[in-house]
């Protein structure tokens, strides 16, 4: 009985076991799937969530490269805009210029100009949108040009020189084409010009021959003038590819100045200081110079020295230059030599007395010749026998007159028609007379010895600096001294014509009479960085613009795009005036042009 016990006990013992290890068996594979569902949706989770990452990752910077290009966009409008200001302004007359403060140094018309009305009311009132500034590199005024004669390079290569808002004056430069045309004037005037410059000295790398040489080039394949870009005018010095090779001409053409902010940075200076010293455009040691700061104030080193504003040839040498043969009042010059002569008395009468017209009209038909040329004539004759002299139209035009200047001073012979006296005219013109400065003005002014649209490569007696002046033919450098030194003193007001020269003693009647195709006091072409801003988190965009006003309509051609560069300035620098506006709803545009 106990045997049958032990039996059942065991039976049920294994029966129970066999329960737990099925039941043991069961819920382990229950637990194990369920781990598995959960790490499978943990897997999903992640991808699914890195998708909507990526997702919105993708949509973020495609958000932000459509705002990039928008702002692009944007920014190229703002360029034009700024362009358009320029030219308009190049379109009116010099008084209408003078008045409004002149375009080479002016921060009011060409500083921080916004396109959008300001934020704000009266003195709180901010720009808030697009803006655009004028910007060129121009010698500081407040040095003094040498007064004396001799072969040293003038202060204004030496003098610093500073950041300015407005447009560079191209007819303050050299055009190549004209000096090629004086080269051939006064064999020499090239190499002496180029031997003036940074870098154009036999220390420089550029002798005497080469420049013969590149001269020759120069005549062979320059057939007519026209607009050049920097690099093409520089690129022309060189007659083979030996030259080229020995000279590093965007150093000569920039000074170092590779990114056109007008002042050499720390980097530009490295760059510079690792060229053989023929290559850095000076001429001089590299320990000698230092850059400027952002706001125009010479750099120091730890060591004190300074560091010079770039001088490039871009300062001295223009790709084109011009000005429109018009009056100061903005109307068309009276060209002398037109063939049909009671046109052209009748055009003069309307701006000059009858004496003048009918003058002129009997020194086209009979010649002229100068007072002094006649012994039997007294000196400082009054010219009151041309007062009532009545042109005979019907005798045509015999003689082209080669200068207005040579109605001065002058006299004509009108032969008899019927056995009388030749009749002897005065000119109502003479250089003893007491209004003969006023005279000297409108006889300048007023007419042109060739009927043109506009005059070519010609320089401005007020701005072009003494390094330009050198390039004339025939003038000495004790006349560019005092040339210099006048124009430097009170009286700009009343120089608006090349006649100021005279007037003020700087040229006789018989240089100004030489040099007058070449002169002006008003230029139509302009080199300009327009540079197109918002606010410090946005791209500053820059271009530089050759703009060319010598006919009717002014017209820009895009010269350098410095896009790849940085910005060149801070805000404060491109916007630097607190000036007053007001929050009358209008933009920068219409209050500056209304103004």
């Amino acid at each position: 009985m106990n045997k049958d016990c032990l039996a059942n006990g065991r039976e049920r013992g294994s029966s129970v076991l066999v329960t737990l290890l099925g039941r043991a068996r069961r819920h382990g594979g229950r637990a194990s799937r369920e781990g598995m569902a959960l790490l499978v949706v943990l897997v999903l989770t992640m991808f699914l969530a890195l998708a909507g990452y990526s997702y919105l990752d993708q949509m973020e910077k495609t958000a932000m490269r459509a705002a990039g290009q928008g702002e692009s966009i944007q920014a190229e409008r703002v360029l034009e805009s700024g362009v358009e200001w320029c030219l308009q302004w190049i379109e009116r007359p010099g008084e209408a210029r003078e008045m409004a403060g002149g375009l080479v140094d002016n921060a009011q018309l060409f500083a921080g100009i916004p396109l959008e009305p300001p934020v704000g009311r009266g003195s709180r009132a901010v720009d808030g949108g697009w803006r655009f500034t004028v910007l060129s590199s121009a010698a500081d005024a407040s040095q003094q040009e040498p007064t004396n004669a001799g072969p040293q390079r003038s202060p204004s290569m030496q003098r610093e020189s500073t950041l300015v808002y407005g447009m560079d004056n191209l007819c303050a430069k050299v055009t190549l084409a004209q000096l090629i045309r004086w080269e051939a004037m006064e064999p020499g005037n090239a190499i002496q010009f180029f031997q003036g410059l940074p870098g154009g000295d036999p220390e420089g790398g550029l002798s005497g021959e080469k420049i013969q040489l590149a001269v020759r080039h120069w005549g062979r394949s320059m057939v007519r003038s026209g607009p050049r870009t920097g690099r093409a005018a520089i690129d022309t010095l060189v007659a083979d590819e030996r030259s080229l090779e020995e000279h590093h001409w965007d150093q000569l053409w920039t000074g170092g100045d590779l990114n056109q902010n007008y002042k050499l940075d720390p980097w530009e200076v490295r760059w510079r200081d690792q060229l053989p010293p023929w290559q850095r455009g000076t001429g001089r040691s590299s320990q000698t110079s230092m850059p400027t700061q952002q706001s125009g104030i010479p750099a120091l080193q730890p060591g004190g020295a300074q560091l010079p504003h770039p001088q490039g040839w871009q300062q001295w040498i223009a790709e084109f230059s011009g000005c429109r043969n018009i009056r100061r009042d903005g109307q068309q010059r009276i060209p002398i030599n037109h063939p049909d002569l009671l046109r052209l008395h009748q055009d003069l009468i309307q701006i000059w007395p009858a004496p003048w017209a009918s003058y002129l009209v009997a020194y086209r038909q009979y010649g002229g010749r100068p007072v002094s040329d006649n012994p039997s004539r007294p000196q400082g004759a009054t010219g009151s026998e041309s007062t009532d002299y009545v042109p005979d139209f019907s005798v045509a035009a015999q003689t082209i007159i080669a200068s207005p200047l040579d109605l001065i001073d002058s006299e004509v012979t009108i032969p008899s028609q019927s056995g009388e006296a030749p009749r002897r005219l005065t000119s109502p013109i003479q250089s003893n007379g007491p209004e003969f400065a006023e005279q000297l003005d409108r006889l300048v002014d007023d007419v042109w010895f060739e009927d043109v649209e506009y005059r070519e490569g010609v320089i401005d007696t007020l701005e072009a600096p003494l390094e330009v002046l050198r390039a004339l033919p025939g003038v000495s450098e004790e006349v560019l001294a005092r040339w210099v030194q006048v124009r430097q003193q009170n009286g700009a007001a009343r120089r608006s014509t090349p006649a100021w020269l005279v007037r003020e003693q700087v040229l006789d009647l018989k240089q100004l009479r030489a040099l007058l195709p070449w002169l002006t006091c008003r230029s139509d072409t302009y080199r300009a960085q327009v540079v197109a801003f918002r606010d410090a988190m946005t791209p500053i965009v820059r271009r530089v613009y050759l703009l060319d006003g010598r006919r009717d309509s002014a017209v820009s051609i895009p010269a350098q795009w410095l896009g790849e560069w940085d910005g060149g300035w801070s805000i404060d620098e491109l916007d630097p005036g607190d000036r007053s506006r007001t929050s009358s709803g209008s933009s920068g545009i219409e209050q500056r042009g209304e103004q």
